[in-house]
């Protein structure tokens, strides 16, 4: 009885082999020869930037602490930076955005690091930063900016923020 399983199973095998082999030559986006729409994003995914070193100011704290603000032009930038500013200049805002990040520390701040930036669905990125606070115990808030990526307005950043004594 198990030796007519087998058969059976090697039979099916054989013909299944024989209808993938014939289809080889076929480019019409079958499960052998993916077409780029069958491709597969897998999360999370790192994502580029580069960190503004420049100081920024903000024209208002009024904003959510540790919400990042996104901004996609020039004249939304200016909104939000005080003062003219030059790191601005070299922004392509058709390509690039622009992640204003800011926050209060307990303490004086020595300097602020954004650490990983992923996406973690189509809707979702998350965003690491560390504070390096000073010994002085006046309370301070902190701004910083990154560059990456072209951004939609309305996705959902999470902002995991760790403050941290220098050794």
């Amino acid at each position: 009885m198990k030796s007519k399983y087998l058969f059976l199973v090697v039979l099916i095998w054989g013909v299944l082999l024989g209808v993938c082999s014939c289809s080889e030559d076929d480019d019409t986006g079958s499960i052998f020869n993916p077409t780029p729409s069958d491709t597969v994003t897998i999360y999370p995914q790192k994502i580029p930037y580069t960190s503004i070193e420049e100081r920024i100011r903000l024209n208002s704290n009024n904003e959510e602490a540790h919400s990042p603000i996104i901004v996609n032009s020039k004249e939304e930038l200016l909104q939000y930076v005080h003062g003219q500013s030059d790191f601005y200049s070299g922004i392509d805002f058709s390509k690039n955005s622009v992640l204003l990040l800011h926050g209060w520390a307990g303490n004086g701040v020595s300097d602020v690091i954004v650490r990983n930036f992923q996406v973690l669905s189509k809707t979702e990125y998350f965003l690491k930063v560390l504070v390096i606070l000073t010994a002085s115990d006046v309370e301070i808030h902190w701004v910083t900016a990154i560059i990456t990526e072209k951004i939609d307005e309305d996705i959902d950043i999470q902002v995991y923020v760790t403050e941290a004594m220098p050794r």
